[in-house]
């Protein structure tokens, strides 16, 4: 599926051909409850309701606040804190309510934009991948660009449409059901575990969905913006000492429409995004950076395993970003 060829004699004036089309690129935001935009005609599971969604997400980040206070085995297990029977009372509830806060947030920011109606622009280059404009609507007039658009972005959206959508909430259950049960002796607090790691499973799944799916976003609007700088620059520098000053005039005006669309997707989610995104990956460095140094030594190594993956993460996330700045240098060095 990865490999798939596409043709490179596309009629880019017209909308994609339903064979090369991911019919539910752009609606994923919709889907799992963080957005109320929706792009066409898509159905969302009750399920995913954002407000049930919100309101699954605070109950756990209460959970764990509770939690972080107690130290009694039989009200760990009433409230349904399985970290406290893993010796990892205190990691586990950071990290939990770091990524929910970080969910809740961007959940809230979406629901200000709709209330406002401020419309998400950026899923432009996604209604050309659903088929529902054209490759030149969206300023992509190269067969090549769009076919390495469209390749990367049915890897992204395939792995997360399967593995991680299925792998969270089962992780998240067995994470959860496992110590609480062996440490349950009674059919009601049997009936509680049951409860509890059903809760904690959905929230997994929600949270999962909701980090994956922006980070997903983020990099193939990435991708996008790169590939119309790359395709600006390989216009403007062949014919760069021919041009007149109509020329000129007409690259100051393609450069401010696409400087301004690249403003439009900060000032809309994206920087806000980045400030909460890295500022929860932050929070996680250094606690676990805190808790490598001043606490078990037995976790160490572990911690330590834990920590390393994080920063290449954070600095992967970086330097998608920063790809974009990069390419924009480049634009700027041709034209002086």
């Amino acid at each position: 599926m990865f490999k798939k060829k596409f043709d490179l004699n596309l009629n880019l004036s017209q909308p994609l051909p339903p064979k090369m089309t991911v019919m539910s690129a752009g609606n994923h935001f919709y889907k799992i409850g963080l957005s109320l935009f929706v792009l066409n005609s898509t159905k969302r599971s009750a399920l995913y309701n954002p407000y049930f969604v919100f309101i699954i997400d605070t109950i756990l980040i209460v959970r764990s606040i509770i939690a972080l206070t107690i130290d009694n085995p039989n009200l760990s297990l009433m409230i349904g804190d399985f970290s406290y029977f893993l010796n990892l009372k205190i990691h586990f509830n950071i990290v939990i309510i770091s990524n929910l806060l970080f969910c809740n947030v961007a959940q809230l920011i979406h629901l200000f934009n709709y209330k406002n109606g401020i419309k998400p622009n950026y899923l432009k280059p996604f209604e050309m991948i659903a088929g529902l404009t054209s490759p030149k609507s969206v300023g992509l007039v190269d067969s090549i660009s769009v076919n390495k658009l469209l390749q990367n972005s049915r890897k992204i959206i395939y792995l997360n449409e399967t593995i991680f959508f299925y792998m969270a909430p089962i992780y998240g259950f067995l994470l959860c059901f496992v110590p609480l049960a062996w440490n349950s002796c009674l059919n009601f607090t049997f009936t509680l575990v049951i409860i509890w790691s059903c809760v904690f499973a959905f929230g997994c799944r929600s949270a999962n969905t909701i980090i994956f799916w922006q980070i997903s976003y983020f990099y193939i609007i990435c991708l996008y913006l790169k590939l119309m700088l790359n395709l600006l620059k390989t216009m403007i520098e062949p014919n760069l000492n021919r041009v007149n000053d109509f020329g000129i005039e007409l690259i100051m005006n393609i450069f401010y429409d696409l400087f301004g669309e690249i403003s439009n997707y900060n000032n809309n989610f994206w920087a806000k995004f980045t400030l909460s995104f890295v500022s929860s990956l932050s929070i996680i460095i250094c606690f676990i950076l805190y808790s490598i140094l001043f606490w078990n030594s037995r976790l160490v190594f572990g911690l330590s395993y834990i920590l390393l993956l994080v920063i290449l993460f954070l600095l992967w996330f970086l330097s998608m970003a920063s790809s974009i700045v990069l390419e924009i240098d480049k634009l700027y060095k041709l034209m002086n």
